[in-house]
């Protein structure tokens, strides 16, 4: 459990760095995450993943149902991947996500691929 939280709190990071628009150096980092845990205590990891999830379902503009279920996969589909793919394919680094109605999937777009993420949770 607590490597989820590891995982996203370092998706909340990326999503504060993709706001600023540049990367955020160590005591920058520990500010905004001593912020989090003395502004929501035990529960600031749940705060930092609404908070990332703010900042995504802006970027890619998908109805809600459509940012959950992505959301949803994209961790699972993070999960299964060592550090470097976790580090190419993070959400800072996911173009566009489109969904496709004639399928029913969603369409993930990196820069050098791109995958469907089924109503299931699958990718391929």
């Amino acid at each position: 459990m607590k490597t989820d939280h590891l995982v996203h709190l370092r998706d909340v990071i990326e999503s504060v760095e993709l706001i600023a628009g540049k990367k955020l150096d160590e005591r920058e980092k520990n500010l905004f995450l001593g912020f989090l845990r003395n502004t929501y205590g035990q529960g600031y990891q749940q705060a930092a993943i609404v908070a990332a999830d703010i900042v995504y379902n802006e970027k890619f503009k998908l109805a809600p149902e459509h940012f959950d279920w992505f959301m949803r996969t994209h961790r699972s589909h993070m999960k299964a991947w060592g550090t470097e793919n976790q580090k190419k394919y993070s959400l800072p680094n996911v173009l566009e996500v489109k969904y496709d109605k004639q399928k029913d999937c969603l369409k993930v777009y990196y820069a050098d691929e791109w995958w469907h993420y089924d109503r299931r949770g699958t990718w391929y």
